[in-house]
């Protein structure tokens, strides 16, 4: 398999979770500006929860496809 093949397959890879940090960050976002305009007091600290799940989200996805790609079992140097 090639590094192009392998990088088109870690595309496909951890939908699911990239959409749910997604959504995560911009329910945070939205909370945030909810909290600006007269929201309860705990909009802001659900908000930060949910901002920082939305990024957390994104780095395991991050590390989870690189480190797909850059496992080639033909390639002992990898």
């Amino acid at each position: 398999m090639t590094l192009e093949e392998r990088r088109a397959i870690a595309r496909t890879m951890y939908t699911g979770e990239q959409i749910g940090g997604t959504l995560s960050f911009f329910v945070g976002l939205a909370l945030l500006f909810w909290r600006r305009f007269g929201a309860p007091d705990f909009a802001f600290p659900v908000a930060w929860a949910a901002m920082t799940l939305g990024w957390a989200l994104f780095a395991y996805v991050f590390v989870r496809r690189a480190r797909f790609v850059r496992s080639e079992p033909t390639d002992p140097k990898a």
